[in-house]
């Protein structure tokens, strides 16, 4: 038996590019945005697909991360709800249709809505 990951998917919110984020989502990004050090004001929450390497495999997994805004596009930065973040164009195509989520113990989480 697989493991299943359960979901609320609760208030959500759509993105212009396609992807609906959960107000789960959206907390855990709010919660990133304040917690930017004061030094580093420049810095926006960034939503986006990574590879983490634990215990040395590499996984690839949706993370939240911040960087300086002079590495970011106008059009990729985003509000919703009074939160500020940023998506690259490359993750927007990849979560365009899709509905993106927070889950305790697995992180962001992506659920398919696409249809075939």
């Amino acid at each position: 038996m697989q493991n299943a990951i359960y979901i609320s998917l609760g208030l959500m919110h759509q993105l212009p590019f396609g992807a609906t984020i959960t107000d789960a989502l959206l907390n855990i990004l709010r919660d990133a945005e304040a917690r930017i050090p004061r030094e580093h004001s420049d810095f926006m929450v960034c939503l986006g697909w990574q590879t983490s390497f634990p215990n040395g495999k590499p996984h690839e997994h949706w993370g939240v991360s911040a960087f300086s805004r002079g590495y970011m596009r106008a059009q990729d930065m985003f509000t919703v709800d009074g939160v500020h973040f940023a998506v690259a164009p490359h993750d927007q195509s990849r979560a365009a249709g899709c509905i993106l989520d927070y889950s305790d113990g697995a992180g962001v989480i992506q659920v398919d809505t696409r249809k075939t």
